[in-house]
């Protein structure tokens, strides 16, 4: 079988960059991704699958049950959003997260299995879960009970060259995990010319700045804390801002 699928991907290899490229190409953010439920939706009924899209967000689902179907049910799952970014000077929803190829790999290694005569043996379940980026989207779909009885769910990550060189996958990439820690700095607005009778948000937000930059951690551990945004409600140079916030981002591999 291992055989029958690289003949098989040598020979649709064209067709599935051109799914990547499409894919690409039609990047939303989080809980916006309606043309890309609708692609999906479209190339797995092309390969006879019958898909689930859900009430009130996106996101697709599909079953494929084997001719003598066990209890197991083995689910392969990808994400479907993007992330908002100046790409060229241009805000755009941009897959610089890697989600393009997610979908495209799930997507085609159920076609692959289908036409080379695979049969599952319990169910197969392809999940393509929206909002992965806001950490929303996995447990939207735990709550609507769809995944109640799937027993394991397999995924794939791209991963940095320096983590992973290209033409290589590890099946001991750890899960990690992350926490986001939203602030609201108050302090005293003044007129710029006298300072001293105010409290500037921007220097205790300097400061905090440089608290969290001096956590020290070891480098060869994939941990890292940082400062990610820094909000100043402020719309005239000559006034010493009173109100800002902070957004520290914490991650870590277990």
């Amino acid at each position: 079988m291992k055989q029958a699928i690289v003949n098989w991907l040598k020979q649709h290899q064209a067709e599935l960059e051109s799914a990547y490229r499409e894919l690409h190409e039609l990047g939303e953010i989080s809980w916006e991704e309606k043309r890309t439920t609708a692609y999906l939706q479209q190339a797995l009924k092309q390969i006879h699958l019958p898909t689930r899209t859900f009430e009130g967000h996106t996101g697709v689902m599909a079953e494929w049950s084997g001719a003598a179907p066990r209890s197991t049910t083995v689910a392969v799952r990808a994400d479907i959003d993007a992330l908002w970014q100046q790409v060229g000077g241009k805000w755009t929803a941009n897959h610089s997260c890697g989600h393009d190829a997610h979908m495209t790999m799930a997507l085609y290694a159920l076609k692959c299995l289908i036409n080379i005569g695979y049969e599952p043996s319990g169910k197969l379940t392809a999940v393509f879960q929206p909002a992965e980026e806001t950490g929303e989207g996995a447990l939207k779909l735990l709550d609507t009970g769809v995944l109640d009885q799937v027993e394991y769910m397999l995924g794939i990550h791209l991963r940095p060259v320096k983590e992973l060189p290209m033409g290589k996958a590890s099946s001991a990439i750890y899960h990690g995990a992350a926490a986001t820690l939203n602030g609201k700095i108050m302090g005293r607005q003044a007129h710029a010319a006298r300072p001293n009778e105010g409290i500037n948000v921007i220097d205790s937000a300097a400061a905090i700045v440089q608290a969290v930059n001096a956590v020290k951690t070891d480098p060869s551990v994939p941990f890292s804390c940082k400062v990610t945004r820094l909000l100043v409600a402020n719309a005239s140079s000559n006034i010493i801002p009173d109100t800002g916030g902070i957004f520290d981002r914490c991650a870590c591999r277990n």
